[in-house]
């Protein structure tokens, strides 16, 4: 049975969508390919993975466990509809850590760039006001870009 035109449209068009979603942020050195929002911070797996910890104890999710090893680590929550928050930290190089940041099964930005930014700030001692508007904007000129290709 061939495929309806229009129905082949649809799945083009939300490809190229979600291409278009997955763009830097403006959190700086931070991407986000929908699903996730990441960055690489030069710490090591356990300071990485405590303060994913910290950030999610302070956004007060349910919850909350943390573990790592000497190449991975991982921090999970539940939001307060058991949406499940998870912060998988992975070991770049010796004290160079990558920090992904997942909400749900199919992302949430907004959210993921919050928690993101947190622990930029508690990683880095940066102010978290400054760098959630910036996250939050990037986050909506993805999504109006995505929104315009879908039209």
């Amino acid at each position: 049975m061939k495929t309806p035109l229009p129905v082949s449209m649809t799945v083009l068009v939300l490809a190229l969508a979600a291409s278009l979603v997955a763009c830097k942020t403006d959190l700086d050195g931070a991407k986000n390919n929908y699903r996730s929002q990441y960055k690489t911070y030069d710490v090591d797996i356990a300071t990485a993975t405590e303060a994913a910890k910290d950030v999610l104890n302070d956004l007060e999710l349910r919850e909350v466990e943390a573990t790592h090893t000497t190449i991975d680590g991982q921090a999970t929550a539940k939001t307060a509809d058991d949406t499940e928050v998870t912060v998988n930290v992975t070991r770049v190089t010796e004290g160079r850590s990558e920090v992904a940041v997942y909400v749900g099964n199919l992302g949430n930005p907004k959210l993921g760039n919050r928690i993101l930014a947190h622990i930029d700030a508690k990683l880095l001692g940066t102010d978290v006001s400054e760098l959630l508007d910036d996250a939050e904007d990037a986050v909506e000129d993805a999504t109006d870009a995505a929104s315009d290709a879908a039209e």
